[in-house]
């Protein structure tokens, strides 16, 4: 922006205008400034008060994001920035969060908390570049911090996010500015010229405070950090926080409670408390739950797990697990009927339905399957997964049909001890009931009953040819990332980091997507892109390349880039040779697996490459969602 231009700008910005009450504030006495100064500052929580739909829209936009792993970024210059830093570090001690779950960033980095570093902010091109260290994903929540709602290194990073599907917020002091036309929700608290006009450090700054305030409390409530107003995911980390959590243990059970384990009541005095939250790791929520339950600690951890670590909603299922009833009067309980579960190599997904086949509830958790996880450990997350699933009150339904559908579980004698377990757990006396076979047959709900082919690409690949009657008749592929997996996520991510390696050993020309794999890794030369490249076990290398996949379909999609183009063809071809080898013409083919359903560019590219070798389909059902194919078929 010109200076001309920029002069312009800051006739019309409210936070620019000289303030008529404050023109003589220089020839005044102090208490008369103060006065004034004062005065304008009772302006502030007015304008906040203004804004609460749009804080509360954020909030409900934000909640989800994190309850699924996201992050929440604040981006910022100047005092704008420092507050944000502010607010992120006091998160970890007051809710426990990690340190990378809210974090706060300035232009200029740390260095600038301290020592102003106002030229940084005036670069559109690096609020972009900075934001590439946070490998930010659409569960991200960037908010992007300018009083005059124009700064270009804010609208740089929210433009970056905005490339990586994230949630955008923006706060501001002023109306319509280009920091409004460029998020998602808009935060503009108009707080009137400053004091000392131009002195955004002052009711814009105390705004700052209160909006951020507003955001991250907002947010960790509706987390389950608190219970009522009490601060129950404190971490007790120097002896006024001991104090603190001590107290809070006592003002949330009374005078009376449990010791672990124990239904006794006790009186709870300090002693007795410090012995329990000592027994509870020193978490204040979790002793809590043990103290007013009287569950054991390990059994305190399951309910809260299961209620993802809402302390109210564990205490309201363990209370309902208790509540009496008469003896004419069923138990209360789920009215699901028919439950699938998807336990893949990246997440535990499970769908119920009701006796019609309305959806009764869907959940998610991290990724558990049969080949990796202790069979008691699987069983105990199939009971969590299933209770999210069911809502149950006090007890599992009596389902009609399960399918449980897990990595790993191949073997007759595997599906057989897996299905005595599950006949335990949900209390099913004829096993016949319970279905158990590998993750990947879940898709092969989708050819509904009809002989067909399955296509699988995520992490891996493969390709099956089902009978009506579900069973297999043929497979291809299916080799592991070693030997096979052509057109995965892996194929493609190891493509990437090939050409990659091709750049850095100057053996061909940088690319936009070297250039983002070098971003997303972190190198600048070739002994940090061997170390980012070989680092940690086999299981986090392979994330690590798996992750690449969508560099190269944004690449290509985005920008054009010949070579990301060159690598999706490459794979594709190689895709669609594995399914020809299942398919007959005329068949149905069910597409599956994250890279085939999320990405309709290389879904599309694999099926011309069918049509070009001459393979006619019948139907082509895409199952993006294998838990909800798998139950609907149970009916």
């Amino acid at each position: 922006m010109s200076s001309d231009s920029l002069a312009k700008l800051l006739t019309v910005l409210s936070t620019e205008q000289a303030n008529p009450k404050s023109a003589n504030i220089d020839s005044i006495s102090t208490r008369e400034l103060l006065e004034i100064i004062n005065d304008e500052d009772a302006y502030v929580p007015v304008a906040v008060r203004k804004e609460l739909d749009s804080i509360s829209k954020a909030i409900d936009q934000i909640y989800p994001r994190m309850l699924a792993g996201g992050r929440l970024i604040y981006v910022g210059c100047g005092t704008s920035g420092r507050l944000g830093v502010v607010d992120a570090s006091e998160c970890p001690p007051t809710y426990s969060t990690d340190p990378d779950q809210v974090i706060g960033w300035m232009a200029g980095g740390d260095a600038a908390i301290r020592k102003a570093a106002e030229g940084v902010e005036d670069s559109y091109e690096k609020g972009d570049q900075d934001m590439e260290q946070f490998s930010i994903t659409e569960n991200d929540t960037l908010v992007g911090i300018a009083a005059s709602g124009r700064t270009p290194y804010v609208l740089g990073s929210v433009a970056h996010a905005k490339k990586r599907h994230a949630l955008t917020v923006g706060i501001s002091f002023n109306k319509g500015i280009a920091l409004e036309d460029a998020v998602d929700v808009m935060i503009s608290p108009v707080c009137g010229p400053e004091v000392v006009t131009g002195s955004t450090r002052m009711k814009a700054g105390t705004a700052t405070k209160l909006v951020l305030n507003m955001l991250s409390t907002g947010v960790m409530i509706r987390l389950g950090k608190t219970l009522g107003n009490l601060m129950v995911d404190v971490k007790a980390s120097n002896e006024k926080l001991i104090a603190r959590s001590r107290r809070i243990v006592k003002m949330a059970v009374g005078s009376e409670g449990h010791l672990p384990g124990s239904q006794d009541s006790v009186v709870m005095d300090d002693t007795k408390i410090d012995q329990l939250m000592q027994a509870c790791n020193g978490q204040v929520k979790l002793s809590i739950l043990v103290c007013m339950t009287g569950l054991s600690v390990a059994d305190a951890i399951l309910l809260l797990e299961r209620n993802n670590g809402v302390l109210r909603s564990a205490l309201e299922e363990q209370k309902q697990l208790k509540k009496p009833t008469a003896k004419d009067e069923k138990p209360l309980e789920s009215n699901a009927r028919y439950i699938a579960i998807d336990c893949g190599g990246t997440k535990m997904a499970a769908v119920s339905l009701d006796e019609s086949g309305k959806v009764v509830g869907q959940s998610q958790i991290p990724s558990t399957n049969f080949a990796t996880t202790p069979l008691s450990v699987f069983i105990s997350n199939i009971e969590k997964v299933t209770r999210l699933a069911c809502g149950s009150v006090n007890r599992l339904p009596n389902f009609e049909a399960i399918w449980i559908g897990s990595a790993g579980c191949d073997a007759s004698e595997s599906q057989i001890q897996l299905k005595q377990e599950l006949a335990k757990l949900l209390n099913v006396i004829d096993d016949s009931k319970i279905r158990v076979t590998n993750d990947v047959d879940l898709l092969a709900s989708g050819l509904g009953g009809k002989e067909g082919a399955v296509l699988i690409a995520g992490t891996g690949s493969i390709a099956i040819r089902y009978a009506d009657s579900g069973e297999r008749i043929q497979r291809s592929g299916g080799l592991g990332y070693l030997v096979g997996d052509e057109g995965s996520g892996w194929d493609i991510g190891r493509a990437a980091i090939q050409h990659t390696g091709c750049v850095i050993d100057e053996r061909c020309s940088p690319t936009e997507l070297s250039k983002r794999v070098l971003s997303e890794l972190g190198c600048t030369d070739r002994t940090q892109f061997i170390q980012s490249v070989y680092n940690g076990d086999e299981s986090s290398r392979k994330a690590r390349i798996v992750k690449l996949a969508q560099i190269v379909l944004a690449c290509a999609q985005e920008g054009g880039c010949t070579t990301s183009l060159e690598i999706l063809t490459h794979a594709a071809t190689n895709l669609s040779r594995i399914a020809q080898s299942v398919l007959q013409q005329g068949d149905t083919l069910v597409l599956g697996g994250g890279l085939l359903t999320g990405s309709l560019f290389y879904q599309e590219s694999v099926i011309q490459n069918l049509t070009k070798e001459g393979i006619t389909l019948d139907k082509l059902v895409v199952v993006d969602n294998a838990a909800m194919s798998a139950a609907l078929s149970l009916l």
